[in-house]
C-alpha cells in the first residue's frame, strides 16, 4: 500500500520531469551549473525570454503545476523539509538558475555588466 509519503515523493518526481522536458523544449540547460556549466554557455538571450514567459505561464495556468506550488506554499510553514523544498521548487532554486543564466550572458557579451 503507498503511503502518503509516497505520493508526496512522486508529486515531487513527476515535477522534476516536467521541468527537465520544458528545459529541453526551450533550449535552456537542465541541470545546475556546477553539474554542466558548459551548457550554460550556449544559452541564448532569446531561449531565455521565452522560457521566462513559459515557466511564468505554467506555473501559474498549469492544473498540476499550480496544486503543486499551492501545497508547498501551505507545508512550507509546517515542516522544515517542506520549506527547503518550497525555496528550492519556487524561490531561490530559480533565482540560482537565472543568475547563472545571466553571468554567462555577460561574460559572452550578450549583456553589459
Amino acid at each position: 500500500m503507498t503511503n502518503k509519503r509516497d505520493i508526496f515523493d512522486s508529486i515531487v518526481e513527476r515535477m522534476i520531469q516536467i521541468d527537465a522536458q520544458r528545459a529541453k523544449a526551450y533550449r535552456v540547460p537542465v541541470e545546475q551549473y556546477d553539474v554542466n556549466s558548459g551548457s550554460y554557455e550556449n544559452t541564448s538571450l532569446e531561449d531565455i525570454q521565452k522560457y521566462t514567459i513559459e515557466q511564468l505561464k505554467f506555473w501559474t495556468e498549469d492544473d498540476f503545476a499550480v496544486s503543486f506550488r499551492r501545497m508547498l506554499t501551505l507545508e512550507q510553514y509546517r515542516n522544515a523539509e517542506m520549506a527547503e523544498l518550497y525555496s528550492q521548487c519556487i524561490i531561490a532554486g530559480p533565482v540560482d538558475y537565472m543568475e547563472d543564466l545571466f553571468r554567462e550572458l555577460i561574460q559572452k557579451g550578450v549583456l553589459g555588466d
